[in-house]
């Protein structure tokens, strides 16, 4: 589920009957064995839910509103979904859109908290490493992250003569390589992300990338910025876990 609410049962894999109370007596609670080449293979329950939810959202006096209420599988014929509503009210008290766990013994109710996009940003001077005759050559870009549901890390590259002029350089976006694939994406903006091709894990070539926006390929100065872009729902966010940038010395032509 690309669901952050969606937490019962909590851990992996799942327990077995009888651990789980807010799904018991639902039709949710029974037991199941996954079939080989699963990630778990002992009996467990094979049901799920968020929970109890509450959903707030403001509205006008005398305004005329429309409430719509959806659910649906995705990828799959197996399993089946259902929604409970339960105890719609008004209220004179303000509101904002917002939806979190609700707890019925205390009356209270856990807003999840919300991510909203950063930026990683390394910088990388080559001043003096290479000698007479010789030029920077900025190659490989490699990384690893983590990237739940729709979320996902972009790359952009900048470069410059000085430190200072990095702050006006064009930005562009870093693109998949043929050298370092996926064929599929090549001359595509570098995205880190889960799906098919998976590319939580690659590399780009920096260069390929510079010489194609017909920047200077042989600057001294090299910025690389992560944009880190949560799931849409806004719950969940992606973890860039190690990263690396490989350079050489050229001969000047």
């Amino acid at each position: 589920m690309n669901n952050g609410l969606f937490s019962i049962p909590g851990g992996w894999p799942p327990l077995a009957t009888g651990l789980h109370a807010l799904l018991n007596g639902t039709g949710f609670d029974g037991v199941c064995t996954n079939p080989s080449g699963s990630k778990w293979l002992t009996p467990s329950i094979c049901g799920g839910s968020t929970g109890w939810l509450q959903t707030t959202a403001p509205v006008k006096p005398g305004e005329q509103i429309t409430l719509t209420f959806n659910v649906w599988d995705t990828g799959d014929h197996q399993w089946d979904s259902t929604v409970l509503l339960d105890r719609f009210t008004w209220s004179t008290a303000s509101a904002s859109i917002q939806t979190g766990h609700y707890n019925a013994g205390t009356g209270t109710t856990i807003i999840p908290p919300t991510y909203s996009t950063g930026t990683f940003t390394r910088d990388y001077d080559m001043t003096g490493v290479c000698g007479a005759d010789f030029v920077p050559q900025w190659s490989l870009w490699s990384w690893s992250a983590t990237t739940p549901g729709d979320s996902k890390v972009e790359f952009y590259v900048q470069a410059a003569d000085t430190t200072a002029g990095l702050a006006t350089a064009p930005t562009d976006a870093l693109l998949f390589s043929a050298s370092t694939g996926p064929a599929a994406l090549v001359g595509q903006a570098a995205v880190a992300r889960a799906g098919s091709p998976n590319t939580q894990t690659g590399s780009v070539v920096v260069y390929d990338t510079l010489k194609a926006k017909n920047r200077q390929v042989s600057s001294n100065h090299v910025r690389i910025t992560a944009r880190l872009v949560p799931t849409t729902d806004l719950l969940q966010t992606p973890t860039l876990g190690s990263w690396n940038l490989q350079t050489s010395c050229q001969a000047a032509q």
